[in-house]
């Protein structure tokens, strides 16, 4: 996204990691610019909101801003947990809340990590927060940061809010999330993942059981399975029968675990970089993510029963042979393979996989409600009982 008139927003300019580097506002509310600086890695460190405190005009939305108007500067420094404003310690984020002016805030959060109220030291409420599905605060919302001074900035899905000219952008780390639209504003850095789904979509369109962290994957809330895991990553989640059994755990997890053993074992560090190259069945431009990459080898961990020469693997090749080498493809041992992948230049090595419980690796069953007063009883019937369907993406 480059421009959103119906915000005000005229320009989104980015940066080489797609992460927004300026963004303009004009609207009937504000004239106002805002700068954003991070490190190498992503990480926001600095940003830097330039506005008009004078402004009163009703300007032709999408024309640009007269920045030589804009007479306050507002710096915010992102120092770890720390929050500096104009080189002032304004915050410090702590777990489960934050610290600002001498005073505990604490958070009460809902199933999906929400910042739903918002506690002073004295236990009382200060804020008070409902959202729509995607995030959009509810108009009727009790208690506001200007009525309570609690001056809360993360909201939904405990990520930061801007709202700074108007903008009501969550910051998901790697990209930015808009309530409104239900979207994010860039592509996903892991769509290659996720061919059938959007690149743009929050959570695969199903905001009410699953959670993105960081923008990059999604998955299920682990409240929803009775987990005490931080995360549940997985591909794709849709409405299934009633006839299905309780999820098992480790499933979702096995394929992320495998892959950081195997990698470990290899002496390798987990890539994170988008390699974009023509695939040589298509003759279309694809992207892909290889597990990790060195002097210009790729590497491929899986786990799966059978593997085929996939786009994904045709890219890597190439990757490949372009530096000169053979891709590498790390597969379990029992893992059925393909004759064009057999007789593709990948070199093929094996690995004995820790045993999971037999399970259709098409269904992800029923949630359990679990006694949170009573860790380590068995399931408690529900009257709720949400049933999933995951595919696994190969």
């Amino acid at each position: 996204m480059t421009k959103d008139l119906n915000k005000g927003i005229s320009n989104i300019s980015y940066n080489l990691l797609n992460l927004p580097q300026q963004v303009d506002i004009l609207s009937p509310l504000a004239e106002a610019r805002n700068a954003y600086s991070y490190s190498a890695d992503g990480v926001k460190l600095r940003v830097v909101k330039k506005y008009n405190s004078t402004y009163n005009a009703s300007p032709i939305i999408g024309s640009a801003v007269n920045v030589s108007l804009m007479d306050v500067t507002k710096t915010t420094d992102y120092v770890g947990s720390k929050i500096f404003e104009n080189n002032v310690l304004d915050r410090i984020f702590v777990d489960g809340g934050y610290i600002k002016g001498g005073v505990y805030y604490f958070y009460e959060t809902d199933h999906l990590g929400d910042n739903r109220t918002v506690i002073n030291q004295s236990g009382t409420v200060v804020e008070r927060n409902d959202y729509y599905p995607f995030g959009m605060q509810m108009a009727h919302n009790q208690l506001t940061n200007s009525a309570s001074g609690s001056d809360n900035k993360r909201k939904f899905g405990n990520k930061e809010l801007d709202v700074m000219g108007g903008l009501n952008l969550y910051d998901s780390q790697a990209r930015m999330q808009d309530p409104t639209l239900g979207r994010f504003t860039t592509v996903d850095p892991m769509s290659e993942k996720y061919y059938d789904i959007s690149p743009y979509a929050y959570c695969g369109g199903n905001p009410l059981s699953r959670v993105d962290p960081d923008g990059r994957q999604f998955g299920i809330s682990p409240f929803l399975l009775g987990s005490n895991n931080p995360f549940l990553p997985l591909g794709r989640v849709a409405m299934l029968s009633s006839s299905d059994k309780i999820i098992n755990t480790a499933r979702l997890n096995s394929g992320r675990r495998v892959e950081t053993e195997q990698l470990q074992k290899l002496g390798l560090e987990k890539n994170t970089e988008s390699i974009t190259r023509i695939d040589p069945k298509t003759n279309k431009e694809g992207t892909t993510i290889p597990d990790a990459l060195k002097n210009g080898q790729t590497y491929e961990v899986k786990n799966v029963q059978k593997q085929s020469l996939t786009k994904q693997l045709r890219l890597q090749e190439k990757i490949s042979n372009e530096n000169g080498k053979n891709p590498i493809l790390h597969i379990n041992k029992d893992a059925t393979l393909s004759k064009p992948l057999k007789n593709s230049s990948f070199e093929i090595s094996t690995y004995s996989s820790a045993p999971v419980a037999a399970q259709d690796n098409t269904k992800v069953m029923k949630p359990v409600v679990r006694d949170m007063n009573k860790p380590g009883t068995e399931p408690v019937k529900s009257d709720w009982q949400p049933i999933w369907k995951i595919q696994n993406k190969i």
